[in-house]
């Protein structure tokens, strides 16, 4: 598996240990994902992939796309790097390299979450609304265009952010940012890059505080008639680590 990259990644996780962060687990998976929903109940971007036209009230999800979601949370707890803190109303996802050998399955429970993720994508593509799958291909394919064009075959060595969730009774309580730090931590032990899409411009002032700056962009729904909300802008970020960082700043 890589003993060094293993090894630096337990002593970051044993020192976040000490700030109160631990992995996620599955028993956890109910309260993250009531967090995310409050966290993200006002978000453009969460209303647009929830298959809303940015006008309308809003719904409760369907129970399929609870399910979904409940079944890549157990994906995240399996494979991907999935940290939290207040017993699961905050937590962080990242995925590790594609080039690092933890973005692969080793053990039966791995597998098996490899096998579920792969099973629940199936069922989307047949049984999920049309609307959802279209935003969902969307997306997909944006975030794909945009990695390409922004990093090129450096992609692959980068760590990439996909949720950072704080449930709004603890929002400004500095959990944000304890994770972000764990994660970032783990990064630059192993002189690894993380990046990102933001949900808004309204994100881009947090981020840039912790070491992030714009390289590009994309706009989703600009050739949505459904989608009926304000422009959909989703700012792309990258944070080198810190050793560039450092040595950018002595030039």
């Amino acid at each position: 598996l890589g003993s060094k990259n293993n090894s630096d990644a337990r002593d970051v996780l044993s020192r976040a240990a000490a700030d109160g962060i631990q992995r996620m687990t599955y028993r956890q998976i109910f309260t993250v994902y009531n967090a995310y929903v409050k966290a993200f109940r006002d978000d453009r971007m969460d209303q647009y992939m929830a298959g809303h036209d940015g006008t309308e009230p809003l719904s409760k999800d369907s129970w399929f796309q609870r399910i979904f979601f409940m079944t890549c949370m157990c994906y995240w707890v399996a494979r991907p790097l999935a940290l939290t803190t207040a017993d699961g109303r905050a937590f962080i996802v990242a995925n590790w390299a594609s080039k690092d050998p933890r973005d692969k399955p080793h053990s039966l429970i791995e597998w098996t979450a490899e096998v579920l993720s792969w099973l629940m994508q199936w069922l989307w593509s047949f049984l999920g609304p049309s609307e959802l799958r279209k935003r969902y291909e969307e997306f997909g394919n944006k975030k794909t265009e945009i990695g390409k064009k922004c990093f090129g075959e450096r992609e692959a060595e980068m760590m990439t952010l996909n949720f950072l969730v704080v449930d709004p009774h603890l929002q400004g309580s500095g959990r944000g940012k304890r994770l972000l730090n764990a994660v970032h931590n783990i990064a630059d032990d192993e002189g690894r890059a993380c990046w990102l899409i933001s949900s808004g411009e309204h994100n881009i002032s947090f981020y840039v505080k912790h070491g992030y700056r714009v390289v590009g962009g994309f706009e989703l729904a600009e050739n949505n008639p459904k989608w009926k909300g304000p422009k959909l802008m989703c700012p792309v970020m990258v944070r080198e680590p810190k050793a560039t960082q450092d040595a950018d700043s002595k030039h």
